[in-house]
């Protein structure tokens, strides 16, 4: 991550397979459900080792508008 300019990269957060975020590097107090969005259900769909660039969203843990690079990660 210290390759990208300061602000660049907002947070990261891993999912697990059932939509919850798992680790995430901001204070998120709660579970959070996020297979709903997107970016989850793609890669839920295809299992395809492949970069997904959503949509700008309402970020759930952020409270504001981000743009999501996503990747899954496959066993």
């Amino acid at each position: 991550l210290s390759a990208f300019p300061k602000g660049a990269i907002v947070h990261f957060s891993v999912i697990d397979a059932k939509g919850y975020i798992e680790f995430s590097t901001l204070n998120v107090p709660d579970r959070v459900y996020v297979g709903d969005r997107d970016y989850f259900k793609r890669h839920a769909a295809s299992q395809a080792d492949a970069l997904f660039i959503n949509k700008p969203i309402n970020g759930r843990t952020t409270n504001g508008w981000v743009a999501l690079l996503t990747r899954p990660i496959v066993n």
